[in-house]
């Protein structure tokens, strides 16, 4: 057909919205700049473009029929639909239809069917087949495959009751209400539906054509879906991303235009960016398999955001941030894989340094690739055998699929791509399917797969234990009557749970968490056979369990011990030899019933200790409970256990801590565990920060300690901005509370939008003000928040590139000293209860900062650690090592305190206008004076001096004196001893020494 029958100017439309009057040579002139939006309602067509007044932002109809349409579209090309099977359909309809259709209607389209595989007759075909019956639909397809019907039944209204029966009567008479994707053929109902939902929302609701541009057609190719590559008889099709297509030109374009939107290659940056940090760059092929393979995995979620950015904003925008964005998430973790490549490699080595009596504490920066290290050396050496003990399940279900898939590789399995096979859909506590943040089901490998190599000992949950609320309630009180639970359950003898032991027996890798860490069943496995267990080579311990599990005191409420107390008692009785046992306890109980302030109860009897036979007698009465302990729960000992605290609290003293206005009481008793490692396979502790030697001595015995340490600097730019000047503390919350908001304003308002924010602070903080304030003022921002002793295991701040942590982690008094309660005299308490507040500590005049007495000061140097461990671990959360990132930080503790692969702070009087400096005092800087003339005085006579030198020699408080010997090292007076950490020597006498411990 020819022209139609329109003059260029001889029809005028009207925008409804202005009243502005639009020709047909100015509606084509848009066309064919910007596109046009197209309904086909059977022959009737609508052509909808956008009011020349740009303020307006109307739309304006052009109302016409297929053979006479008033646009020409030959030039433009059809945005395909996001439905790879509606596609096909579609696409089917337009090429039957076209040959009625004028010339002017005839526009382009990207095929939905591979062309070097399917020619289009054959396309044709098969979606216009009249001999199709109902057989055809039933027939048993393939996961891969997708059938005729499911191709309508994905385009049919399913709303309407008269549903096309074959392909043949869907193609002329079809209609589609998917509420995602954009129908081209539509009633006029919906059409005049969907125009005036675009009018209302400014979003797009109706089918795009664009112009046949490069810019445009590129853009199209990876928005459309799968090409189909193959046909099966008249049954099905498949389309399985295969096609050269799908596997190279959407690659190099996805490629192309992230490059052109960034204004360099991928190459070029890695290389600079390498280059800058004096690391040679590989060869460019290696870093083109990177980003190929980077590609691979972001190509299908990336396509679907980009959609919904296209249908909100338009084709005809600017999309260069959204490419931006791709690019630096590609750019960045091949980057940083380059560059960590030699230091990862030394990583590896690790297992060299592990013997038998020796701890080794791995010391790396969060990101490094500890996990990564975990597996590669457990895959490739398949002799080794190993307990892995993970502080939550999600870490165990992370660990378990990277064992899994490693170690088939190595044995070489055999599978398709990615092991699908072998796998099943995640679920969460509810029994639903897990999504990632696009949609898409999760997918883990089936807990029978490699069970002889990898086993999961997981705890109860509601779906498979009918008895887990009763178990949850008991674990939530603390304690277990003398009774079982499960002896009730149907299930006993089928019991998962139950055959922990028994299963995990036979396989080479044990998964578990750290609560686990107490079953000493998991010492042997069954390499040489039942009768000639062989002990496991390794146990390794992921983060930190030291103060998490052994020192983190044992909480109760006064309800709670006092019924524990009653059943101890009760159970003492029938014995007449445990008289002076139960009057300990009773002592114990009768001191802590007393206490109307949080105050410490000295040691009843430093060398209590319940029988053996006792304590075996009453863990045979609850034998079997502890293989059933849900993981989740927060440790606090099952009834066995129970008579080790009650024990350990007689011996060590307990703390009572009261608050509130209806002074709420909590007893904080002794944690008692501790292991000899003596016998036990060596022991690898995978976290930073090792506390200090004497602290670990207490709970870990029969082993020497070495860290294996790897340092390693970020190639990123990180800044860190700190105040120094307040640690906000729990009893300041309200005051600063308009404090802290015009902080985080100050800051966050001042972010672009597409910055990602990790917020961390105290759970007081949190509850009191600070999620309402974030819900509130930012809710339209990307926000991860957290809170101090609830940050392990958390990687969802892993790609935050701001990173804002409020105040420091201050444990209440209480904790703090009931953690330290076998360090403390007794000697230094003069009564059975004393207050804990100007007695054992004081508040730094107007500080905020709890200072601890001389002879106590042991409990503030336990405090120090367990808070600078818990300040490493949310920094390291951000994952600085893979990208640039911003910190800023209120805490009177210095980033360089505790975590040495961080620069330095540019600024520590960040916002010093929100928080300012105390002014020194006269006297403080006149007692400094007196250390640092003491000091030097000490070491005329020797090469190095500690606090206790000083303390002993001068009678100057040796908490007093271990500050200033920091300041002094901060003002480059002093320097610490290689290899130590208490210990100084003169700046201008440096020693090199071996590092030690």
């Amino acid at each position: 057909m020819g022209n139609n029958s329109y003059s260029r100017n001889d029809l005028v439309y009207t925008c409804p919205a202005c009243k502005t009057p639009h020709t047909l040579e100015d509606a084509q002139n848009q066309a064919v700049t910007k596109g046009v939006a197209l309904a086909i309602c059977g022959e009737t067509i609508f052509q909808v473009i956008d009011c020349l007044k740009p303020e307006c932002g109307g739309k304006v109809e052009l109302r016409s029929d297929t053979n006479n349409p008033a646009l020409d579209v030959r030039n433009l090309i059809l945005v395909p639909d996001n439905n790879g099977s509606v596609n096909g359909v579609e696409q089917a309809k337009v090429l039957l239809d076209r040959e009625k259709w004028h010339d002017y209607l005839k526009f382009q389209i990207i095929p939905a069917w591979d062309e070097d595989s399917i020619s289009v007759q054959e396309f044709k075909d098969y979606y216009n087949n009249p001999a199709l019956d109902e057989d055809y639909f039933s027939i048993d397809r393939d996961e891969d495959s997708i059938s005729a019907q499911e191709d309508i039944d994905n385009y049919n209204n399913p709303g309407r009751d008269n549903s096309p029966k074959n392909i043949q009567e869907f193609i002329t008479n079809c209609s589609f209400v998917n509420p995602f994707d954009i129908p081209l053929f539509l009633t006029e109902d919906d059409f005049y539906d969907r125009l005036n939902q675009e009018r209302s929302t400014k979003e797009i609701r109706l089918r795009r054509l664009v112009p046949d541009t490069p810019k445009f057609r590129n853009l199209l190719i990876i928005l459309a879906p799968d090409q189909i590559t193959e046909i099966i008889g008249n049954n099905a099709t498949v389309a399985d991303g295969t096609s050269l297509h799908d596997r190279t030109t959407r690659r190099q374009t996805w490629k192309s235009l992230i490059e052109k939107a960034e204004g360099q290659t991928f190459a070029e940056a890695v290389n600079n960016k390498l280059i800058a940090n004096n690391i040679e760059p590989p060869d460019p092929s290696e870093i083109n398999n990177l980003v190929e393979k980077e590609l691979f995995y972001k190509a299908s979620p990336s396509r679907e955001t980009l959609w919904y950015i296209v249908l909100e904003k338009g084709f005809s925008e600017n999309h260069d941030g959204f490419f931006k964005k791709i690019f630096r998430s590609i750019f960045h973790p091949i980057t940083t894989e380059l560059a960590l490549a030699n230091n990862r490699e030394k990583l590896l080595s690790w297992h060299s340094e592990v013997k038998k009596g020796r701890a080794l504490f791995v010391d790396a920066p969060m990101g490094l690739g500890k996990t990564y290290s975990i597996v590669e050396v457990l895959a490739s050496n398949p002799h080794l055998s190993a307990v892995i003990f993970m502080p939550t399940n999600k870490l165990c279900e992370e660990m378990i699929e990277n064992l899994k898939e490693r170690i088939a590789v190595v044995k070489k399995v055999s599978a398709d791509w990615g092991f699908i096979e072998y796998k099943e859909e995640r679920k969460d506590e509810r029994g639903e399917c897990v999504r990632d943040d696009n949609g898409i089901c999760l997918y883990r490998f089936k807990r029978d797969f490699l069970k002889e190599e990898v086993y999961f000992v997981d705890g109860i949950n509601p779906q498979e234990c009918p008895k887990y609320k009763d178990i949850i309630s008991l674990y939530q009180k603390n304690w277990f009557k003398k009774r079982s639970i499960c002896k009730e359950c149907g299930l006993l003898i089928n019991c998962r749970f139950r055959r922990h032991d028994e299963n995990a027996y036979y396989s080479r890798i044990i998964i578990t968490t750290h609560h686990q860490y107490d079953n000493k069943r998991f010492n042997h496995w069954d390499k040489n056979g039942k009768k000639k267990p062989k002990p496991r080579d390794l146990f390794i311990i992921d983060e930190d369990i030291v103060f998490s599990q052994l020192y983190q005191p044992i909480t109760t409420n006064y309800r709670q011990l006092k019924a524990f107390v009653g059943t101890i008692n009760s159970y003492l009785q029938e014995d007449n030899s445990t008289t002076d046992l139960r009057e300990s306890i009773d002592l114990l109980f009768s001191r802590i019933s007393v206490c109307e302030k949080t105050s410490i109860i000295r040691a009843i009897d430093p060398n209590f200790e319940f029988p053996k036979s006792l304590i075996n007698d009453w863990e045979n009465s609850l034998r079997g409970q502890e293989q059933i302990m849900p993981e989740y729960i927060q440790w606090s000992g099952i009834v066995a256990n129970y008579l080790k605290v009650i024990e350990h609290a007689v011996k060590f003293g307990a703390v009572v801590g009261k608050w509130g206005k209806g002074k709420r009481k909590k007893i904080h008793l002794p944690n008692p565990r501790s292991y000899d490692l003596s016998k036990a396979p060596p022991h690898v502790f995978f976290d930073g920060t090792m506390p200090d030697v004497d602290f670990l001595s207490k709970k870990l015995c029969g082993v020497e300690f070495k860290i294996f340490r790897i340092a390693e600097k970020s190639i990123w730019e990180t800044e860190i901005r700190q105040n120094t000047n307040s640690d906000l503390p729990q009893r300041w919350v309200k005051r600063d509370k308009s404090n802290v908001q015009d902080f985080l304003k100050s800051i966050i308002n001042n972010l672009s939008p597409e910055k990602k924010i990790f917020l961390i602070t105290t759970k007081t903080i949190t509850d009191e003000y600070l999620k309402e304030f974030i819900e509130n003022e930012f809710s339209d921002r990307r926000l991860v928040s957290g809170y101090y002793g609830n940050i392990r295991g958390i990687n969802d701040a892993k790609d935050c590139d701001v990173g804002i942590m409020l105040g420091s982690f201050m444990p209440s008094d209480a904790v703090e000293i009931a953690m330290a309660l076998e360090f403390i005299d007794p000697a230094n308490l003069e009564k059975d209860h004393t207050l804990t507040e100007n007695n054992l500590w004081s508040w730094r005049n107007t500080n905020g900062v709890r200072v601890y007495r001389d002879k106590f000061a042991v409990i503030g140097e336990m405090a120090k650690a367990f808070r600078h461990s818990e300040h490493r671990q949310a920094l390291a959360r951000t994952r600085y090592l893979f990208h640039d990132t911003d910190f800023y930080i209120i805490s009177k503790d210095k980033v360089s305190a505790y975590d040495p692969f961080l620069s330095k702070p540019i600024d520590e009087q960040f916002h010093a206008d929100i928080f300012p400096p105390r002014r020194e005092r006269r006297e403080k800087k006149q007692n400094y004076d007196k250390v640092v003339k003491k000091v030097l005085e000490w070491l005329e006579e020797n090469d190095t001096v500690r606090a206790v030198d000083i303390n002993k020699t001068y009678g100057i408080g040796r908490h007093n004196v271990s500050k200033k010997l920091k300041k002094m090292c901060e003002n480059g007076l002093l320097v610490l001893k290689k290899g130590a950490r208490k210990t100084y020597q003169l700046a201008e006498k440096p020693k090199n020494e071996e590092d030690s411990l």
